[in-house]
C-alpha cells in the first residue's frame, strides 16, 4: 500500500487487492480485518467492503480522525479517531480505543464477544475518559454466533 498527503476519499488512488479480501471459509473461525485506510479511500473499497461485512466479525480502521463505531447482525466496524489529531482541524478529540475479545469455543458453541471501550480526551479533567453512551454505558458490547 502506498499512500501520499494528497490522497483521499475522492482521488482513491490505493488499492487492498483482492488476496486482502479473500476469506476461505473455515469451521469455528471469526475473522478481523484491520487496515489503516477504510474503505471508502480504495479504488477497490465497494468489493472489499462487502467482502469485510459478509466475513469479518470485526473491522478496524483508522485515517479518518472521527471515531464511530457502526455494527450489523453479522459485523461491528471501528472506525478510530486519532490519539494525536491535528489541533488545527476541528472538532479537535484526542481518542483511542481498548478492545477486549474473547470466545467460547467448543463442540455445541463457536461465540466470539467483542467488548470496545472508548477514551476520549476531556479538556475539562486534562485526561482521557471513558466515552460513555447515552445511556451512560462506558463499553460497547457484540456478540457473534456462526453463520
Amino acid at each position: 500500500w502506498l499512500s501520499g498527503p494528497r490522497d483521499s476519499e475522492k482521488i482513491r488512488r490505493l488499492l487492498y487487492g483482492s488476496g486482502q479480501y479473500t476469506f476461505e471459509k473455515m469451521d469455528r473461525t471469526h475473522y478481523v480485518a484491520a487496515a489503516h485506510h477504510p474503505p471508502q479511500n480504495m479504488l477497490d473499497g465497494d468489493e472489499a467492503g462487502q467482502a469485510f461485512d459478509h466475513h469479518c466479525r470485526l473491522q478496524l480502521f483508522g485515517h479518518k480522525h472521527m471515531q464511530w463505531i457502526s455494527d450489523s447482525h453479522s459485523t461491528v466496524r471501528l472506525i478510530s479517531g486519532a490519539l494525536q489529531p491535528d489541533r488545527r482541524v476541528p472538532p479537535w478529540v484526542p481518542r483511542y480505543n481498548v478492545l477486549q475479545i474473547t470466545g467460547q469455543l467448543s463442540d455445541k458453541e463457536n461465540l466470539l464477544k467483542v467488548d470496545i471501550y472508548p477514551r476520549r480526551w476531556s479538556i475539562e479533567f486534562r485526561q482521557f475518559m471513558a466515552d460513555f453512551t447515552p445511556e451512560a454505558v462506558q463499553q460497547r458490547h457484540f456478540e457473534f454466533f456462526p453463520t
